[in-house]
């Protein structure tokens, strides 16, 4: 019963440890071992950043597996949980070049939405109000009147003239 419980615990472990991701640490390039000690030659060397499963731990040594399947050991004190500044600093650098490129669209967008009012006021400033219009109508009619009323009065002013002489026009 105490063996199984053991090995029940000791199954739960290895099932955490399957889970954890680490990675290494600000090295610029970091050693996979084939055994604890640093006694073999390294079977690949880690970049900064590269994400490693952790398959065990024991003595300071963590055995991890690289994203190419490779596995082996590697110092626990290279090692961090947390994505290095270097990582950090790359998305960041890739998030910051995203949001420029967005900052130039809305900027463009921008322009455009200010070319486009000032068309508008331009358009509203040349073309006439509704109130314009009529008030311009009713002076061609008062004047068109005025006009009427000119040459009406000139004929009449003739016809009187014409009847007065005996049928003969008066030039002046």
């Amino acid at each position: 019963m105490k063996r199984s419980f053991m090995v029940l615990v000791l199954a739960l472990l290895a099932g955490v440890a399957h889970a954890e991701t680490v990675y290494i640490t600000d090295q610029l390039y970091v050693s996979l071992r084939p055994a604890q000690n640093n006694d073999g030659p390294p079977i690949k060397t880690e970049r900064t950043g590269t994400a490693l499963q952790v398959l065990g731990r024991d003595n300071g040594f963590v055995q991890v597996k690289d994203p190419s399947g490779d596995q082996g050991w590697i110092a626990d004190r290279y090692l961090t949980s947390e994505p290095p500044a270097r990582v950090k600093l790359d998305g960041l650098a890739l998030k910051l070049d995203e949001m420029q490129a967005q900052l130039v669209k809305a900027e463009s967008a921008r322009k455009a939405a200010e070319a486009e009012v000032q068309q508008v006021k331009q358009a509203q400033a040349t073309a006439m109000s509704p109130e314009t219009k009529s008030t311009i109508v009713w002076l061609l009619v008062a004047f068109a009147m005025l006009v009427v009323g000119f040459v009406a009065g000139v004929i009449w002013l003739r016809e009187v003239n014409r009847k007065k002489l005996g049928g003969m026009y008066l030039r002046i």
